[in-house]
């Protein structure tokens, strides 16, 4: 699916139409992303997934899930570990459009070529809740977040494959797997994932803020 190459563009309201970019971002080489691709955007109080929609050296649009914080600037973060620093220029409809603080190298950031693996999305938390298996209960604090599992601290020593139920606030019950441990922390995979709506709203409900808010 061939998209046009955008960056920070804003649309222009009612036309269909984009507004003309800048002359920097008009001489700039424009590349097509063949396929969208889910990155990590953090903001000092959160981090969320998101969506890239397209890019150019310059700039970046990105499909969102919710409204972003006030914030001026954000860093846009790859599955291979690739971080970038951006200044949101517009938000609208549930898309948002990034300038770069410094203009990036296009291809690298196209390929997501560098000596690390990719991996899933995972967003930091620090939650508190309780792990049920084999008739106990103990509590545990869930660090992070992805779409399949979920790093967790937990004082119970767990076994490889042992299946266990985690619960927390804001969260629907997960039923899980341990996958890997390093006592008193665990990773752990879900036996059914999130859709990327689904836990980047879920994460983002569960930040700081907005859980003040909730108390208040």
């Amino acid at each position: 699916m061939d998209m046009a190459i955008s960056g920070a563009t804003a649309p222009d309201e009612g036309s269909g139409h984009q507004t003309e970019a800048p002359p920097e971002q008009r001489t700039d080489a424009r590349l097509k992303l063949m396929m969208m691709r889910a990155a990590k955007l953090s903001a000092e109080e959160a981090e969320t997934i998101c969506v890239i929609r397209d890019v150019s050296s310059h700039g970046v649009r990105l499909r969102l899930f919710h409204a972003l914080p006030a914030d001026a600037r954000f860093e846009l973060k790859l599955a291979n570990g690739e971080s970038y620093v951006a200044e949101k220029v517009w938000e609208r409809d549930g898309e948002a459009g990034f300038q770069f603080t410094t203009p990036i190298d296009l291809q690298k950031f196209l390929t997501e070529d560098t000596a690390f693996p990719k991996r899933q999305i995972r967003l930091r938390t620090k939650l508190d809740g309780v792990l049920r298996c084999d008739g106990i209960v103990t509590p545990i604090i869930v660090h992070d977040l992805s779409q399949q599992g979920a790093q967790i601290e937990c004082p119970m020593h767990l076994a490889m494959n042992q299946s266990v139920k985690l619960e927390t606030d804001g969260l629907p019950m997960l039923m899980a797997t341990v996958r890997w441990r390093a006592h008193p922390n665990y990773g752990v995979a879900f036996q059914t994932v999130f859709r990327m709506d689904e836990l980047a709203k879920l994460s983002w409900a569960l930040r700081p803020s907005a859980s003040k808010k909730r108390g208040a």
